[in-house]
């Protein structure tokens, strides 16, 4: 009996091994060693070494794996219930077929496209008007404009934090800069929506050069910053420069940092998001997902030169039907529609990035 023990508590610690590090760098077992091992093993009780096996059981929604049974799975749902290309036609919204297998994981039902929410498209511009308040809800802009003045207060402090953080610190200038722009034209309530062009301008101003390491880069910013942190506690330096008439949101933000932003959310909630943390910090999960798609609405605006593109239109406005889609199951508090709109936006994206970024 305590040979069996033994033998359980190497198997289990073996097989943790094998899962964790490989055990790539075990110790060669000699003859007589192995020869032990292998009575040992002849008489351990097989089922019960198997239930000390860990084994996954959290999958990201567009992660490809394999149960023991060998059965494919995209995220939670069946890969045979899938065409070809199975991201692209969750993106699609095609209409799948259940799996019938018995004990078989429930395939989540991709929702038809025409069901989800319709966002105002680009090139509704002229006619609709640009509609804000529905694709960035103040309290969005609001809580991103902080996070990203946050940051740029700490890294700007001195010289060694603002090196550290030179190469994030243009996306988050980016944020301000597009976020102000979309407040001076936002119908939502903002109290700093009179001096929003001149906090786009001064960010603008902090972006217009590439950043370099060292102190001149960093008291030019942090100059800079003092200006902008002033106006949006609304005591506005004087002097500032009027805000120009001619700048557009392209301008003011470059459009490579703003697609940098979409990225980390869409990131985020595919690498950070599990169940509990989907009930838990509901509050950051619909941030995320506004923002992603508000962002995505940002840039379909003409000044970015693609509100006459209709294939991008089209990648966008699946991404920001999926971003809509993600913050309405976060509030309702569905975790299988929050799990299949993340691959549709997943799959928007990649979908995008393979005609686009190369170009």
């Amino acid at each position: 009996m305590a040979v069996k023990f033994r033998c359980l508590r190497h198997l289990v610690l073996c097989t943790t091994c094998s899962i964790v590090v490989g055990c790539g760098d075990s110790t060669t077992i000699g003859p007589e060693s192995e020869a032990s091992s292998k009575q040992e093993v002849a008489d351990v009780d097989v089922a019960s070494v198997a239930s000390f096996s860990p084994k996954p059981t959290v999958y990201a929604p567009d992660e490809v794996w394999q149960d023991d049974d060998g059965r494919k799975y995209l995220g939670r749902v069946p890969y045979d219930v899938f065409f070809d290309n199975p991201l692209e036609v969750a993106a699609e919204g095609t209409p799948v077929a259940s799996s019938s297998k018995p004990d078989a994981p429930i395939a989540i039902p991709v929702t038809d496209e025409t069901s989800l929410p319709e966002p105002v498209m680009a090139e509704q511009q002229t006619k609709d008007g640009v509609d804000w308040a529905t694709q960035l809800p103040v309290d969005v802009l609001e809580s991103e404009l902080k996070s990203a003045r946050n940051f740029l207060k700490e890294k700007l402090r001195s010289v060694a934090s603002y090196n550290s953080a030179v190469t994030m610190i243009p996306v988050r200038v980016a944020m301000i800069a597009v976020l102000s722009g979309i407040a001076a034209e936002h119908s939502g309530d903002i109290s700093w929506k009179d001096d929003a062009l001149y906090v786009r301008d001064l960010a603008w101003r902090m972006n217009e050069t590439v950043l370099k390491r060292g102190p001149k880069d960093q008291r030019r910013l942090l100059r800079l910053f003092e200006d902008l942190a002033d106006t949006l506690n609304r005591s506005r330096p004087a002097g500032l420069e009027d805000p120009s008439s001619e700048l557009t949101l392209s301008d003011a933000a470059d459009m490579g940092n703003i697609m940098l932003r979409i990225e980390e959310s869409e990131q985020r909630l595919r690498t950070e998001v599990t169940e509990e943390i989907f009930r838990s910090q509901a509050t950051m999960v619909q941030h995320e997902a506004s923002l992603m798609a508000g962002l995505v609405y940002a840039i379909s605006q003409e000044s970015y030169g693609f509100s006459d593109d209709p294939d991008f239109l089209a990648h966008a406005n699946r991404l920001i039907a999926a971003g809509q889609e993600i913050r309405d199951a976060a509030e309702s508090g569905e975790f299988a529609m929050f799990e299949l709109s993340l691959t549709r936006a997943a799959a928007a994206c990649q979908s995008c990035h393979r005609d686009y970024k190369s170009n």
